[in-house]
């Protein structure tokens, strides 16, 4: 969450214009935008990693770019960084039961990695999200509901909530780094009866990877002796397919991103570390054990129809298709529930209203047809 004032920064910041475009993509029949970084080495002569950056509850991609400060890393490192916007600049992250209802924005940002991917040479084993605060607990969503598709998480400011917890289908092995403040006002660092304890969401990852080895506590040096804060890392190791669950706690830390050169009033900012730099520090030691995709390249070369993601909730969308594609849509019996033709490449059907179970999508086109499996889970 950041101050309503930050809306000016775009004033600030004239060059973030000249090396961020915006971009548009159609998801549940709503227009979704988000701010596309490309680091100035990329030639698409080799895949690259793929970064998401999430901004908090009432702020936008624009100010998540400015305040977290990632695209210089981005720049050195060699990432794409994508900045994307929530819906009523808010994510979905499972504050509010039913889980699966409301924005599927996991599916929109399931749908972006395709997208991206279709359009660059990105690396499918190495696609991470990180976020502050709302875009925190949704990094840690795509971790329980996306896990086939990132490959590592980091939230700053942000935590889990119960529901988030009961409804976690994370099955591998997975890395996790939370920085938080232990005097964060809007999520605390201890339990707040909406949020979990900083401390019980690192137990739930660590049990959950079998980090098997004890908690190395380690002090880090007090190199800003006037930001009135320190910092302390917990490492969860001795884990399950080399995965790890890293904390940096920030000792009076506030609601905010270590490293910011924007102090937000009454809330302390650390200077001892940059939460940019350290969290990709942290991705580049991990990679995908079994991603879903094969890059941009194998992608062309099955010039196949796709359904992503799986499940599908209430959208379903279809990728690869050749313009003037007929799809025909079936439940479990064999019943034909619609028919759709379109001029695009990509369909999004309505399935908000089919049951929860399995159905068939039959794609004609350019004189095959291609039956589709979906699994949809409300």
């Amino acid at each position: 969450m950041l101050p309503i004032f930050l809306v000016l920064i775009g004033l600030l910041q004239p060059s973030a214009k000249a090396q961020t475009t915006v971009e548009n993509l159609m998801h549940g029949g709503v227009q979704r935008s988000y701010r596309l970084h490309m680091p100035p080495t990329y030639t698409g002569a080799t895949a690259v990693p793929l970064v998401f950056n999430l901004h908090g509850y009432t702020s936008n991609a624009l100010q998540q770019e400015f305040y977290s400060g990632m695209n210089a890393i981005a720049d050195t490192a060699g990432f794409i960084l994508v900045y994307p916007d929530g819906l009523n600049n808010s994510w979905n992250s499972g504050f509010q039961p039913p889980y699966y209802g409301g924005t599927d924005d996991v599916s929109f940002l399931s749908v972006l990695i395709d997208s991206l991917q279709a359009a660059y040479n990105i690396d499918p084993a190495r696609v991470y999200s990180c976020g502050m605060s709302n875009g925190g607990f949704m990094s840690y969503r795509l971790a329980c509901d996306l896990e086939d598709r990132i490959a590592a998480i980091a939230s700053v400011t942000g935590s889990m909530t119960t529901l988030q917890l009961n409804n976690c289908q994370s099955t591998r092995p997975f890395p996790v780094c939370e920085i938080h403040g232990t005097n964060d006002a809007t999520v605390p660092y201890f339990t707040s009866g909406v949020s979990m304890g900083i401390d019980s969401v690192m137990r739930y990852w660590s049990a959950h990877n079998n980090c098997i080895a004890p908690v190395q506590y380690d002090t880090l040096p007090n190199v800003n002796l006037t930001d009135l804060s320190t910092v302390t890392t917990q490492t969860h190791g001795g884990c399950d397919a080399n995965s790890e669950v890293l904390l940096y706690k920030i000792e009076n830390g506030g609601h905010t991103w270590p490293g910011a050169i924007f102090q937000i009033p009454g809330a302390v900012t650390n200077q001892d570390i940059n939460a940019s730099l350290e969290i990709w520090k942290f991705f580049s030691r991990f990679v995908h054990p079994n991603p879903v995709l094969t890059g941009r390249q194998q992608l062309a070369q099955a010039n196949a129809p796709l359904v992503a993601p799986q499940p599908s909730h209430d959208w379903i969308h279809v990728m690869h298709l050749q313009p003037g594609s007929a799809v025909f849509a079936y439940d479990i019996q064999g019943r034909q529930l619609g028919h759709w033709s379109t001029p695009e490449t990509e369909l999004d059907i309505d399935a908000s209203a089919w049951p929860a179970g399995l159905y068939w999508l039959n794609v004609q086109q350019e004189g095959k047809s291609h039956i589709l499996k979906v699994v949809v889970a409300h």
